[in-house]
């Protein structure tokens, strides 16, 4: 029998970034690198964070695949939408548009 691997997650908190380049490191026991690639560098990203608004939310980078709940007014991914095949806006949909818009400043 194969021995089950788990899949790692990560996680930050706070929301003063909404995405988060760092490198990649692959250690075993917490001392032995296994692989160090110098040009490999990942990318953390939390969709809510610094996305506050639906407007925010849809001009995030499309490969973070992030989209608008309308239900819970936040801004997520996907499988973390509530209904997401009715509530959820995302850059790649047609003739979407943000509900309620407002104007926050004129340049």
């Amino acid at each position: 029998p194969s021995p089950s691997l788990s899949v790692p997650q990560y996680t930050y908190e706070g929301v003063e970034f909404g995405e988060l380049t760092v490198h990649f490191n692959v250690v075993w026991d917490r001392e032995f690198f296994i692989d160090k690639p110098a040009d490999v560098k990942v990318v953390l990203y939390k969709c809510p964070a610094q996305r506050e608004t639906c407007g925010e939310c849809l001009r995030a980078d499309p490969r973070l695949r992030c989209g608008w709940c309308s239900q819970e007014q936040e801004c997520r991914l996907f499988q973390h939408c509530s209904s997401p095949d009715s509530n959820w806006l995302h850059p790649g949909a047609r003739n979407i548009r943000c509900r309620h818009p407002h104007i926050s400043q004129v340049p």
